[in-house]
């Protein structure tokens, strides 16, 4: 038996013609029984499981993964199928389980880190912020995976490469503001509000840089102070 299986991001009135002509090109070069399908990613009303014309009647399955149950999903798929639980329905605001689900899988770390991404490249087809989130929270498994390096340099399609830019940016950010932070209060024990708030306002990742070279060598808080006031005058 041979299994035709026509994967749509969108739906488009001739992917019912290319997959009878698939299908009629494989019963004429195996002789086989088939079976043809159409896997629709994203939900759209035009979309139908049957082709007519004046000569043509032409029926096919059609799997509607927005029409889904990802609960179900999440007890019953195999974990490989898992990343494309965020386009299912109730599926965005389960994907954080599912990245637990990922991340504890007793299988490699590389596997781990494709199916993480090839995740947040779905996540991109029904969500700007859902990509952004998977990011953030696994960006340290997800470096190691080719795809992710791809991405990286290719970009994702649709504005994702920016929402990834800007994600990675804030990850950055964030990490070097923390170490500022630690910085001075072991040096300091206490770091005023008022400081740690200037801190925050700060999106410059080398004027941060350069603010914890100058923590380490400082001779007090006050001293900090005043080179902050300097380097992001």
């Amino acid at each position: 038996m041979i299994v035709i299986l026509e994967i749509q991001t969108r739906w488009h009135p001739n992917v019912p013609l290319h997959l009878l002509d698939y299908r009629i090109r494989h019963l004429i070069s195996e002789g086989l029984p088939v079976i043809s399908a159409i896997l629709l990613l994203k939900a759209d009303s035009r979309a139908t499981d049957r082709y007519e014309d004046q000569e043509v009647a032409f029926r096919y399955r059609l799997v509607r993964l927005s029409e889904m149950d990802a609960r179900v999903a999440i007890e019953q798929w195999p974990c490989c199928l898992l990343p494309f639980i965020p386009l299912l329905k109730y599926g965005p605001e389960l994907t954080p389980q599912v990245e637990r689900i990922i991340y504890d899988e007793p299988i490699s770390k590389h596997t781990k880190a494709d199916m993480l991404t090839s995740m947040t490249i779905l996540a991109g087809l029904v969500s700007d912020r859902l990509p952004l989130d998977i990011l953030s929270r696994r960006r340290d498994i997800m470096i190691e995976s080719a795809a992710y390096d791809i991405i990286k340099q290719e970009g994702f399609q649709q504005g994702i490469q920016q929402g990834i830019q800007q994600g990675i940016h804030q990850g950055q950010l964030t990490a070097s503001k923390e170490a500022l932070i630690d910085i001075l209060v072991q040096r300091f024990d206490e770091v005023h509000a008022s400081l740690l708030q200037e801190i925050d306002r700060i999106d410059n990742v080398f004027v941060l840089k350069t603010l914890h070279r100058i923590a380490l060598k400082v001779p007090s808080i006050e001293s900090f102070q005043q080179d902050l006031a300097r380097v992001v005058r």
